[in-house]
C-alpha cells in the first residue's frame, strides 16, 4: 500500500459500494479476491478492501501455495483497517502479517520491510511516535540494502521516515529524507503528485527550519506542478489517492493565508483562481452537538468548478486520531426539531398544573381538649372551660392557645403562562435553527465564474486540538489543518 506524505491522506472516508461474488476455487479464487482488495484500497474504499481481505483469507486454505500468502491479506486487513480507523484492530492484524511473513520469507527481507513500513504507520496512529520512527527506519535499511537506488518502494520509505522526523519537528534531517525522496520521484515520475508532494514538504520544512528563501523557490515549484494539472476544473471522479492533487494550507505557502472571524481561526486556500476559506470548531446548545465547518467558496477563474463531489471529510490529530463522519442537514435538523418539541412538551407537561402555596391563621376562643381542634370544628364556646377557674382562662388568653396557621395550595396562573411561553419559545428557536440548518447546508454545486457560496458542513461531535479538514474541489482536495 502506497502511504501518502500527510498521513491523513490514508484515513479518509471509504466509499462503500456491491461485493462481487466469488465462485472461483483454489488460487484463482485467492489471487483474484486478493488483487480486487488491494484496487479497493489503493482507491481509498477501506470497507470494501476489508470484505475482500477477509473473503481472501477464507480463499486462502485451499493450497499450501495459497496458505503462504496469508501474511498479504492480513497486511491488507491492517492497512484497511488503518483507513477505517480502527487502530487497535490494525496493529493486531499487522502484528501477525509480520509473524507470517518472517516465517514465509525469513528475517529482512523485502517483503517484511513492506509489513513493517505499514505497522509503523499503525502505531503512528496510535500516537507511538517513537517506536514508528524505529520501524520505519528499520524498513528503510532493508530497502536500501537489497532495492535499486531508484525504487518507489525506497522513495516510500524516505518519505514515511521523513514525515516522523517532522512530527518530531527535526526540521533538517526531515528535509534531508525528502531530497533523497524527491530525487527518486523526479528520476521516475518527475510529472507525478507524488513527487510535488514530496517539493511540497521540503518547502514545508524548510520554511519550519528558518529557510525561507529555499521553502519560497520549493514551494512555487510545487504548487506550479499541482496548478497544472487543472484538476480543480474537472469533474470528481473516484481513482487512486496516491496520485490525487492535494492544495494544503502549510505555513509559510504563497498561496495560504489564517487569519481570525469571529473568534475562530479561520484559513484560505487559493488554486486554479478557486479561492477557498474555511474554519472548523466544536458547536453544542440545548439542541444539538457536532463539529461545524464554515465554508466559502468564490470562482475568480474563468470557468465552472464543481464543489463537494466527494464527501467532504474531518481527521481530528489531537489529542487522538480519529475520523468524524459527516452529517446530513436534513437528518441534523430533523434532530434539533424533535428536540425542541420534546423540550417543549416537558416545559408544559409541568408547567400547566403549577401552584403556589398561600398561608393564612385562624384564631379561636380556647384551646383544644385534646391539644388539637380541627379549623372544620369551629370556635370552642366559653362553656367548654366552665368550671376550670380563671388562672386556667387567663393564661390561656395571654398564650394565645387558639392561634393556627393554615397552608393551602391554589392554581398558579402566572407560572402556567410563564410555561406556555417558554414551550412555545423553545419551539420556535428550535425550528429556526433547523430551518437554517437546512438553509446554509452545503453539497454537491457547481460554482459559476464570479460566484461566492458560502455555507457550513456538519460532522459527528468530538473534542480536539488538531484537526484537518478535507474539502472536494472539482476532481482535487482542498486540506486545511487546524491547530
Amino acid at each position: 500500500m502506497k502511504k501518502p506524505i500527510c498521513f491523513s491522506v490514508a484515513l479518509v472516508a471509504s466509499i462503500c459500494s456491491g461485493v462481487p461474488s466469488f465462485g472461483l476455487d483454489g488460487g484463482v479464487a485467492f489471487n483474484e479476491t486478493l488483487d480486487a482488495a488491494n484496487s479497493a484500497l489503493k482507491n481509498g474504499e477501506f470497507n470494501q478492501a476489508k470484505t475482500l481481505f477477509d473473503q481472501s483469507l477464507k480463499n486462502s486454505n485451499q493450497s499450501a501455495e495459497t496458505k503462504s500468502m496469508q501474511w498479504k491479506a492480513w497486511k491488507g486487513l491492517g492497512e484497511a483497517d488503518l483507513g477505517i480507523g480502527d487502530f487497535k484492530q490494525s496493529l493486531s492484524e499487522l502484528n501477525k502479517a509480520l509473524k507470517l511473513v518472517i516465517k514465509e520469507k525469513g528475517v529482512d527481507s523485502i517483503e517484511e520491510a513492506s509489513v513493517l513500513d505499514s505497522l509503523a504507520w499503525a502505531r503512528q496512529a496510535t500516537g507511538a511516535t517513537q517506536q514508528a520512527l524505529d520501524q520505519s527506519r528499520e524498513a528503510l535499511a532493508m530497502r536500501t540494502a537489497k532495492l535499486p537506488a531508484d525504487s518507489l518502494d525506497l522513495a516510500d520509505s524516505l518519505e514515511h521516515v521523513g514525515y516522523l522526523y517532522e512530527l518530531s519537528k527535526l526540521w533538517d534531517a526531515a528535509q534531508s529524507s525528502y531530497i533523497k525522496a524527491a530525487a527518486i520521484r523526479e528520476k521516475t515520475a518527475p510529472g507525478s503528485m507524488q513527487y510535488a508532494d514530496v517539493v511540497e514538504r521540503i518547502a514545508y520544512v524548510s520554511f519550519m527550519a528558518g529557510k525561507q528563501e529555499v521553502a519560497a523557490r520549493y514551494y512555487q515549484q510545487a504548487i506550479a506542478a499541482k496548478e497544472a494539472k487543472d484538476e480543480v476544473h474537472r469533474q470528481f471522479s473516484p481513482g487512486a489517492l496516491d496520485d490525487r492533487t492535494v492544495f494544503r494550507s502549510l505555513q509559510g505557502a504563497p498561496n495560504c493565508m489564517r487569519g481570525v472571524r469571529d473568534g475562530n481561526p479561520i484559513e484560505r486556500i487559493t488554486a486554479n483562481g478557486m479561492i477557498v476559506e474555511s474554519s472548523l470548531s466544536p458547536q453544542k446548545d440545548e439542541f444539538s452537538n457536532s463539529v461545524e465547518a464554515r465554508v466559502r467558496f468564490t470562482n475568480r477563474s474563468s470557468s465552472p468548478v464543481q464543489v463537494l463531489g466527494d464527501r467532504s471529510s474531518v481527521l481530528t490529530l489531537r489529542p487522538q486520531i480519529k475520523r468524524l463522519d459527516a452529517i446530513e442537514a436534513r437528518d441534523l435538523a430533523a434532530k434539533v426539531e424533535k428536540k425542541g418539541e420534546k423540550k417543549a412538551k416537558l416545559i408544559r407537561f409541568f408547567g400547566e398544573n403549577a401552584t403556589t402555596t398561600i398561608t393564612s391563621t385562624q384564631w379561636g376562643y380556647g384551646p383544644p381538649s385534646f391539644g388539637y381542634l380541627p379549623p372544620v370544628y369551629g370556635a370552642a364556646p366559653p362553656a367548654v372551660w366552665a368550671g376550670r377557674g380563671r388562672n386556667w382562662n387567663r393564661n390561656w388568653n395571654s398564650n394565645n392557645w387558639n392561634q393556627q396557621t393554615v397552608m393551602t395550595s391554589v392554581p398558579d396562573y402566572q407560572a402556567r403562562e410563564e410555561a406556555r411561553r417558554r414551550a412555545a419559545e423553545t419551539e420556535a428557536k428550535s425550528a429556526q435553527k433547523a430551518e437554517d440548518l437546512r438553509q446554509n447546508a452545503l453539497d454537491n454545486m457547481t460554482i459559476m465564474p464570479g460566484q461566492s457560496v458560502d455555507g457550513v458542513l456538519e460532522f459527528e461531535p468530538a473534542k480536539f486540538s488538531e484537526a484537518l479538514l478535507r474539502i472536494p474541489v472539482g476532481n482535487a482536495f482542498f486540506d486545511f489543518l487546524f491547530d
